[in-house]
């Protein structure tokens, strides 16, 4: 029974992990918290839960100002 135990804490761990990397590459795309959630499949309240929870610094965007990708 520890084995099963001691497993599921490790696969969960895991799997924070890759989430942890997966919201972090999204942060550094240029993408909007917006635009990340609707990729996640999650809610924009979710996602950013997440990013204040781990830490993540997410780049602002400043709405209405165009950006090289905008031109």
């Amino acid at each position: 029974m520890t084995t099963s135990h001691s497993s599921w804490y490790a696969l969960r761990e895991r799997q924070h992990k890759e989430r942890l990397e997966q919201v972090e590459t999204l942060a550094q795309s240029r993408l909007t918290q917006t635009q990340a959630a609707q990729r996640l499949g999650v809610k924009l309240q979710t996602l950013n839960r997440f990013i204040i929870l781990n830490d993540i610094n997410w780049p602002v965007k400043k709405q209405g100002q165009k950006t090289n990708d905008q031109k």
